[in-house]
């Protein structure tokens, strides 16, 4: 799996419905069919603003369909990020820090 940190700078909280995205790709480096599912967790003051195939699953948690893939098949999903936080500063998601 592939993806890239999101920096959302002041002027993304600032603004009443700004929408950032975040593109994961997904390959299946097995030598054999896998059902590939794709699930996220996003921080407090971060929402999904309608990312296509995923739902809530609660506590910020998301869970997308899944795909059935073939050795070397890769799979990209955009992950729609909207903003529930007050104005205050940047963000960083994923937080890699850890």
């Amino acid at each position: 799996m592939n993806t890239e940190d999101v920096v959302l700078p002041p002027a993304y909280w600032n603004a009443d419905a700004t929408v950032a995205t975040l593109r994961v790709t997904v390959t299946n480096t097995g030598g054999r069919a896998e059902r590939i599912s794709l699930g996220y967790t996003l921080p407090p003051g971060l929402t999904d603003a309608g990312t296509p195939g995923c739902e809530s699953a609660g506590d910020g948690n998301h869970r997308c369909v899944g795909w059935d893939a073939e050795p070397g098949a890769r799979f990209s999903a955009t992950i729609r990020l909207g903003s529930t936080a007050t104005p205050g500063g940047p963000c960083r998601w994923p937080d890699r820090s850890r």
